[in-house]
């Protein structure tokens, strides 16, 4: 799946008209993603879970917490209280202040960029969370229609400490911004046709990279003949045109 959906973001990448395919390759991006995480809780731990959500937390135990994912798919925040996402973010951070409202020009621009982003999906999360909390009976139990007072922050706050942040829920959210809230600004307005074309450029490499790093750790945990066997049998019965040099073949 995950092979299939990043073949399709090549073959996107260079379409003539790219404001017609952009949407639809935002979420083939996020489909390269999920499919490759998944294969990669089910390697590490026979985690597996039809929820996106759920399969962000398994991903987020078995690869995030030990270290197993690399570069920046590694960032993430192990906690929704914004005091606590504040620190973490600053460490992450080391002393990259770039924030989302221009193109990053350097590593440490793209770096701070990235934690940026972490950082505006924790605080999308943390009001996700919150909108749950007021729902309950235990917050409606408390008689108050806010977070100021001490009992009402401690349910907040049990809840918060709870939560988490990683690539994955991160992909979950652009996906989503592009299918529902964002959908509008991929169509309409200024023309920035060039912008767009290097974005289905970045989608295909970024998905190269995150099912590069999947395959090299699916690899490595299931039985070396077994893997071999999949890879020779996609070499020979595959429809698709495979991506080249994602797969591990050794």
């Amino acid at each position: 799946m995950a092979m299939h959906n990043n073949s399709a973001l090549n073959a996107l990448k260079t379409f003539e008209k790219p404001y017609d395919v952009v949407r639809s390759a935002i979420v083939a991006w996020y489909y390269t993603i999920y499919e490759s995480a998944s294969a990669m809780t089910l390697a590490a731990s026979g985690g597996n879970a039809e929820q996106h959500a759920k399969t962000a937390r398994i991903w987020h135990a078995d690869i995030v917490r030990p270290g197993l994912a690399i570069g920046p798919f590694g960032l993430n925040v192990n906690t929704l209280v914004a005091n606590d996402v504040k620190s973490e973010i600053k460490t992450l951070r080391n002393g990259s202040n770039f924030q989302l409202v221009d193109s990053p020009g350097s590593h440490d621009d793209a770096w701070g960029a990235a934690c940026a982003y972490v950082s505006g999906t924790a605080g999308f999360e943390k009001w996700k969370v919150e909108e749950r909390v007021r729902a309950s009976s235990e917050f409606k139990s408390l008689d108050v229609d806010s977070f100021r007072t001490k009992a009402a922050r401690e349910l907040r706050d049990g809840k918060l400490c709870n939560g988490h942040v990683n690539f994955l829920v991160q992909a979950f959210r652009y996906r989503g911004k592009a299918n529902y809230r964002d959908s509008i600004y991929l169509s309409y307005g200024a023309d920035r046709t060039l912008a767009v074309a290097q974005f289905l450029q970045d989608l295909f490499t970024v998905g190269c990279a995150f099912q590069r790093m999947a395959s090299h750790y699916v690899s490595r945990r299931v039985n070396k003949a077994n893997w071999g066997h999949f890879v020779a049998d996609l070499d020979s019965n595959c429809l698709i045109e495979l991506v080249p040099d994602i797969l591990v073949r050794e």
